[in-house]
């Protein structure tokens, strides 16, 4: 009955999270990561499969139509906002809908783990609340971003880890499912297998344990595997492998994205070794100092403090080696492309977990006040989300002002790719590096109009498309009239231009 009880508390203050949230700081999405998402989702909903309606100039290399298949997300989440849509239509709204029921499940969940770990309500209840109040898992409800729905994921996993903890296949095999959540769950799964090699007591156990997790983590895999090798002809393929070459001295910026390029990422990366250094260095600088903000340094040291406290209990100790293992592999193999602080946010709920339980050995009778201040630190962290105001988000309006001049055939060349897909739900293309490119991609995919609000993540050949959208006779001379101003809020945002070719 008590479990019930904690269970529909739990249900009720993270839905009721949820909504105020909702209401107080959702105006649609901003990231261009979140648009992508929603338009692969959209594309499941209307049956184009796995494909994105986006063209990263990169991608010409291997596919030349629009729709194309998508190479370079995992698909579970985008297909799981899929089914909602079915419900609820391809909207914003679906999409937070979804996180917020994940929000809810991920409440829950750690209350469970919480409560196998200790057998104690207050416990588990402590666990949640602070997981819930962490500013990182509220924000995120109103993103299209995977972070909560994964984070829930990842928790169901651990619970049924620690209730079946000798099922290690069936642990490789979920964790192979879960990587087409998030890729992220590769450090996991090395996590748990450095917990298996170093908490197992011979070597005969040692060795079989960890075969039976790496099978099963390739088993999980291999219907993505087969479906890479079908489309593409190399069923580890991602475009994502060329993230290694961001931020390089040839490749400045997401240049490389906007390039036909022949270059082997493995290649350069080895050829370059100190630039790759010198670019991880910085990276790591900045994650380090990204995370002091993202999870603020309260919850940071609090958490920290309880989960490194010594302990007795052979489970704590093993999650503990599992993500202090998971994080280091993570942070090291992930450097050079470049982490960020919400790489980590689903290790936080059980690292909580940990820091509950070995405070409660260690501070005796002090730990339940302990327990409610630290509570109230997390609270207090949140303060300054809360009373921010809703960001704008000039991308609907564009959308609706694209939909209206153009029709759903049409392929637009702009700086907005993913956003005008979403919200105008056209075919794009990312500008290119050079005209040159334009030309090659052009071969199958003639843009119709090019759209250019001066939005620039890359570095681009002569300056091109800055250059055309302040000439209108410039843009003349590529072959490209000046259709109309696109406005946001009475200020010129953006020009759009027809294609005469």
């Amino acid at each position: 009955m008590r479990i019930i009880a904690s269970v529909s508390f739990l249900a009720i203050v993270s839905a009721l999270v949820c909504w105020f949230n909702f209401s107080l700081h959702f105006n649609g999405f901003i990231l261009n990561d979140y648009h992508e998402y929603c338009q692969i989702a959209r594309n499941f909903y209307e049956g184009n499969g796995y494909s994105t309606s986006v063209l990263r100039p990169i991608a010409y290399k291997f596919f030349t139509t629009l729709p194309q298949p998508e190479v370079t997300r995992v698909p579970l989440y985008p297909f799981s906002l899929s089914l909602f849509f079915h419900l609820f239509g391809p909207n914003d709204n679906a999409v937070v809908l979804f996180n917020s029921i994940c929000y809810v499940a991920l409440a829950i969940l750690i209350f469970l783990i919480a409560f196998e770990l200790s057998g104690e309500y207050i416990v588990g209840l402590l666990a949640s609340l602070m997981t819930i109040s962490m500013k990182s898992f509220i924000e995120y409800t109103i993103t299209a971003e995977p972070n909560v729905f994964y984070a829930a994921l990842i928790a169901a996993f651990f619970l049924f880890y620690l209730r079946h903890p000798e099922k290690t296949l069936i642990q490789g095999i979920l964790l192979g499912i879960l990587y087409l959540v998030r890729a992220n769950s590769l450090f996991v799964f090395m996590g748990l297998l450095t917990g298996t090699v170093i908490v197992t007591d011979t070597w005969k156990k040692r060795a079989y344990g960890s075969l039976l997790l790496i099978t099963g983590f390739i088993s999980g895999l291999v219907p993505y595997m087969i479906r890479n090798y079908v489309v593409i002809g190399k069923p580890f393929f991602s475009l994502y492998k060329y993230s290694l070459l961001l931020f390089t001295e040839k490749f400045p910026r997401y240049t490389i994205w906007t390039q036909i390029a022949d270059v082997n990422p493995t290649q350069y990366a080895f050829s370059h070794p100190g630039e790759m250094l010198q670019k991880s260095s910085a990276f790591f600088y900045s994650l380090v100092d990204n995370s002091l903000s993202f999870y603020h340094p309260f919850v940071l040291l609090s958490v920290a403090l309880g989960f490194f406290l010594s302990t007795d209990d052979r489970r704590l100790r093993a999650l503990r080696i599992i993500i202090v293992a998971g994080i280091i592999i993570q942070t090291v193999l992930v450097l050079p492309m470049g982490p960020v602080p919400y790489y980590y946010m689903f290790f936080f709920p059980l690292m909580i977990c940990i820091a509950i339980m070995n405070a409660r050995t260690h501070l005796g009778k002090y730990a339940w006040a302990a327990g409610f201040l630290t509570l109230a630190v997390f609270l207090y962290s949140t303060v300054p989300y809360w009373q921010s105001p809703k960001p704008a988000n000039p991308f609907i309006q564009i959308g609706k002002e694209v939909a209206g001049v153009t029709n759903k055939e049409d392929i637009i060349l702009t700086d907005i790719p993913w956003e005008i897909t979403w919200y105008a739900n056209r075919r794009t293309i990312w500008l290119p590096y050079d005209l040159e490119t334009l030309g090659q991609i052009s071969r199958t995919l003639k843009p119709k109009y090019v759209l250019l609000t001066g939005s620039s993540y890359a570095t681009y050949k002569d300056n091109v498309w800055n250059h055309m959208l302040l000439d209108r006779n410039y843009a003349k001379s590529l072959g490209y009239e000046f259709n109309r101003p696109i406005l946001f809020q009475n200020n010129i945002v953006g020009i759009l231009y027809t294609s005469t070719r």
